[in-house]
Formats: structure tokens, sequence, C-alpha cells
């Protein structure tokens, strides 16, 4: 990096000192990716007092500042490849056409043959789910998370069963609400049911595994906790 931000006297409006500053922070860490070959290298904003000239913001030097690093790189003979790598980011609107039509929005073979999930009851463990979501909540009948001898309760439009082995309840965008909304979420709020679950009309069972610092909690016994309660 340090031979593209020399190169960057030519470039308006971007100090080479502000970038070397910014490009080489002891913040910019590469992380090595599962398979063995790759580097993530997660770029930090820039701080804001280095982004306001003390009337207006101006980020102009950034893509620069990124443009002549990227340069750089490839300049070097280790590099084979660089490209983007984009932050993925949970979902709903598109999921049940992925599940039953490969992603073609609209096309719902499951759906045009009448498999909806009617009379069927799911059993999800993640993180948590949030019962609060619309596309969960059923105010007549609220099934509250319980620990031990959790009851089943037939008439909640969604959740029959809460098991709250690790803590009851789901962060926000949390994992396991959107796998179970993708399974069998389904609103009801009118003109939000675009983000239905695959198996809109089936109801769920959940266990609760995810802890509120992050940890997942699993029983030791999988059948006597984990199996038999549902």
């Amino acid at each position: 990096l340090h031979v593209g931000i020399a190169d960057m006297v030519d470039i308006p409006i971007v100090s080479p000192d502000q970038c070397s500053a910014w490009m080489l922070s002891t913040l910019i860490k590469p992380k090595a990716l599962m398979d063995g070959r790759s580097l993530v290298v997660e770029v930090p904003p820039p701080p804001f007092a280095s982004i306001f000239n003390g009337t207006h913001t101006t980020t102009g030097w950034v893509s620069s500042c990124v443009a002549v690093g990227v340069a750089a790189l490839l300049k070097q003979k280790e590099i084979c490849q660089l490209s983007i790598r984009q932050d993925p980011k949970l979902l709903n609107t598109e999921a049940r056409w992925i599940t039953q039509g490969g992603g073609v929005s609209g096309y719902s073979p499951f759906y045009d043959a009448g498999l909806r999930g009617e009379g069927q009851v799911v059993a999800v463990s993640d993180t948590g789910l949030d019962t609060g979501s619309c596309y969960f909540r059923d105010e007549n009948h609220v099934t509250s998370p319980q620990k031990n001898d959790v009851p089943v309760d037939y008439k909640n439009r969604k959740v029959i069963q809460y098991i709250s082995f690790a803590d009851g309840r789901d962060v926000g965008g949390g994992h396991g609400t959107h796998v179970a909304g993708s399974i069998v979420g389904k609103s009801n709020i009118e003109d939000t049911e675009f983000a239905n679950g695959i198996a809109e009309n089936a109801k769920i069972s959940f266990f609760d595994v995810g802890a509120d610092n992050g940890d997942l909690l699993f029983p030791t016994d999988t059948y006597k906790e984990f199996l038999k309660p549902g």
C-alpha cells in the first residue's frame, strides 16, 4: 500500500498523508477464510473528523484512496485475484420463491399444487424467535417461552410451543427469526404477505439455543432435553 499511496500526488482532493493514516491503520486486519486460500481485508469507515471540512462532508477522497490501495495490491505477485465481498443480509422477501421455484419470483409449483403447510407442525432450533413479529404474533393466544414442562397450544395461529433452553428471545434481525420466517412465517398485517414463508399455513415448535452473548447452548441429552419436549 505504501507504493500505491506514493502515487497519489496527482489525484485531486486526496491527501497522501490522510489516506496513509487511514489505509495503513491498525484497524485493517486481514482475516483468513475457511477455504485456507483467501484473505478478507475489512476496511473501516474513515473517522468523521477526516470527512468533515468545517462546512460540509466530503467523501470523494475515500473512494480514490481505496482505488489506489486496490491498484497497489494488484501489483503484488502473490495476489491471484481481487474481488469485493458483499456482507450477507437476512432478507425474507424472496425466500419462498427460492425454496420452491429456484429463485424465479412468482413461480410457485408447491402453491399451485395446494401445498402451503396446512395441518403441519415444523420443529426449529435456532438462536431465538421474535414472537412479537407480525409473521408469528397472535394477540388472542400468546405462547410464552418456558424452559421446563412446556405445554403445546394448538390454538395459537403460529407458535404452539416455545422452549427457552437458552433465553427465550431473539436479537433484532436474528438468525432464528429469519430461518423460522423462511419456513412458516405468515403476516397478520395487510400488504405484508410478500415475505411469508414457504409453508405459510404450518405452525412451529421452537427450541431456543441462542444466548444473549451470542453463544449457542446445546443440551447434553439430545433425546430428553431436545426431542422429547416437542
